[in-house]
Parts: C-alpha cells; structure tokens; sequence
C-alpha cells in the first residue's frame, strides 16, 4: 500500500528496501538513481517513467515494473532471478504468507525486434516528425526504446508527470479518462506526443488490451537529441508554429 503523503517512488524505493532484507541472505544487489539527475544510467536501461524498478541477472533484463506497484508484483519478478523455479515458488508463498500463490506468465522486454527501418516509418507518419528528413528520422529512430507490455498493463496514468511519448509497433491499448473509454490504439497510433515538448500531467489512463510492443522516447533523451541535432529543433518549430497559426484561424 501506498502511504498518505508517500509519492510513487517513495513507495517503490521502500518497497524495494523490504524485499532487499526479506531476502538478504540471496545475491541481490540494489541501486536507486534518480531519473533526473543520472537520465543517462535511466536512457542506458529503456527508462522512460518513474518510478520503474528493472530486475537484471548477468546484465541481462529478466523483467521490470512500472509504477506503484504492490510487494506482491514486485517478489513475482525478482524472486525468479534469485532461486530456481520449485524455490521462488515457495519463497513466494512463505513471503506472502499464501499458499495458494502462484506465479503469473509475464512478457520480458525485448530489444531489437522492431527494425530500425521500421522505426522510422512508425515516427515519420506521427504529425510531428512527418516534414523530418530521412537522416533526422534515423537519429530519432535510433534513441527509441522498445518496450513490450502484458495485457491489462498500464502504461501511463491520468495525472501522472508527462515523461515519454509512445508509439504502437504492436498490440492493442485502450485509452480513458475516468471509468469511461475514449478510443482504441493499435499499430502506427501514438500518445504522449505533447509530454516531449511541455512535460504537464497526463489528462488520459492508457492499458493494454492485449501483449503490446510501443517504441518510447522520454523528454530528457528527445531534449539531448534537440541540443545535440538543432536541425530537428529547427524543423519541429516550423511544425509547431503551423499548427499554431491553423488554430488561430479558426472561428470561435
């Protein structure tokens, strides 16, 4: 449970903390950064919300969580990476205190399956990239992070701090604001466009319908990228300043 007055990552962080010490006798190692002052350990490792703790074994993904989430979520990833099969299985069930705990089936994070050349067709038909050149494409094609979702994952939540825009390579999402959906998302579609530019809160809960792969770019990676390429900046200005004169000429 999340305490009054305790923020996303405090939760996570103690939450953290307690299954660190419930299983402090096994190979765990624990490292918290801060997203926004080490954003090229988060980039380095896909992170594009806060908080996200991500389970490695060899420096190799196993799993990652993304958001709030319960000890219960939490020992379900973790406690595969520290015992075999018949042994996390029981440290689950003693740690929860149920007998009846089993492990639900889990998609990892997979790299590298949505080609480059894919990735740049998936963002040159997004309204803000479409007047980007063909290299431009490449170099944000190349700072994407692929992340697969489990059905019924929430991706981002309504009031949550605008940190990432996503584009669907595959599955199915539903977007919503309160308990009323607002439309559906599949392959090619995006959400999170205007978190790149002004990072205000999330005025929508996107889920997935079903196992979901989405390309994300976070603020921080898609602002370096701004500094580091003014051609872009240059170009999305010209975009942004269209729009906004299309909208001033609008009847009220």
């Amino acid at each position: 449970m999340v305490f009054p007055g305790e923020s996303a990552s405090d939760h996570m962080v103690r939450t953290v903390n307690e299954v660190h010490r419930a299983n402090a006798a096994a190979p765990i190692t624990v490292a918290v950064s801060d997203m926004d002052e080490d954003f090229t350990r988060a980039y380095e490792l896909g992170v594009l919300e806060a908080p996200t703790v991500v389970v490695t074994v060899d420096g190799i993904e196993l799993d990652r969580l993304i958001g709030a989430k319960s000890r219960r979520a939490l020992l379900q990833i973790v406690l595969p990476a520290l015992y075999d099969e018949e042994r996390a299985l029981a440290e689950l069930r003693r740690q929860l205190d149920s007998p009846g705990e089993r492990f639900p089936r889990r998609s990892r994070r997979r790299i590298g399956k949505v080609s480059l050349q894919r990735r740049r067709q998936l963002l040159g038909d997004v309204d803000l990239f479409a007047t980007l050149t063909s290299r431009q494409l490449k170099e944000l094609a190349e700072v994407g992070v692929e992340v697969v979702f489990d059905a019924g994952a929430t991706v981002v939540a309504t009031g949550q701090p605008g940190e990432a825009f996503f584009v669907v390579a595959e599955g199915e999402l539903e977007v919503s604001t309160g308990a009323a959906p607002v439309r559906l998302l599949g392959p090619g579609d995006t959400f999170g466009e205007m978190a790149l530019l002004d990072g205000l809160p999330r005025s929508a809960t996107v889920t997935t319908i079903s196992e979901a792969t989405l390309i994300g770019i976070d603020r921080a990676t898609f602002r370096e990228l701004l500094i580091e390429s003014p051609t872009i900046a240059l170009t999305l200005l010209d975009v942004m300043s269209r729009r906004l004169r299309a909208h001033e000429s609008q009847p009220n």
